[in-house]
């Protein structure tokens, strides 16, 4: 379902795919971008086990309403890499897709959790290299569009490197990080 979803809305023009997870937080979208293997799945598991609703997991889903929306696919997380069943199911899942309100692409580090928002080309350049589901030559005009969406997403909506640390008892460090960069209280729920 995390493949099938996606696949069968690639050629509609309305919808664009990142490789990556988002979870609510606050009433809008948070999302998490990494190549894989670069802790996605495991942030955004983290963020649910805290009560927050899980919109997608590995292909972020974004719409153009207005504002940039995040899309909910399945309610699974898989913060682990068994292609042979959906994941571990969530109880909280939102029911209708949110506005993006930031995006986040992690680095693996040593030291501390820490989060340097990014602007201008570098953000265009990053989001780009995390589309998901690219057409080829015989889509250019869908291309067209979803890069030409892509730049505009690069200017609306924040877009920060979050450095996570490699310690998984050091979770709770990164997710006090994101909530005081969002200006969210630590029980924001």
């Amino acid at each position: 379902m995390h493949y099938l979803v996606p696949v069968y809305l690639l050629l509609d023009p309305r919808f664009d795919f990142l490789h990556g997870s988002a979870v609510d937080v606050g009433g809008g979208a948070v999302a998490f971008l990494a190549d894989a293997m670069g802790g996605k799945s495991t942030l955004a598991d983290f963020f649910v086990r805290q009560g927050h609703a899980l919109l997608t997991d590995d292909h972020l889903g974004i719409v153009r309403e207005g504002v940039f929306l995040a899309v909910p696919s399945v309610p699974f997380v898989r913060p682990y890499r068994e292609f042979e069943d959906l994941g571990n199911p969530v109880e909280r899942f939102a029911a209708q897709p949110l506005p993006l309100r930031a995006i986040y692409l992690l680095e693996l580090a040593e030291g501390p959790a820490r989060i340097a928002p990014l602007a201008g080309l570098p953000v265009a350049v990053a989001l780009a290299r995390n589309r998901r589901l690219m057409v080829t030559n015989t889509y250019m005009d869908l291309a067209k569009v979803r890069f030409s969406r892509l730049a505009e997403l690069a200017a609306t909506v924040p877009v920060a490197k979050l450095r996570v640390p490699r310690d998984l008892s050091r979770l709770p460090e990164v997710y006090a990080t994101v909530l005081a960069h969002l200006g969210e209280p630590r029980d924001s729920l």
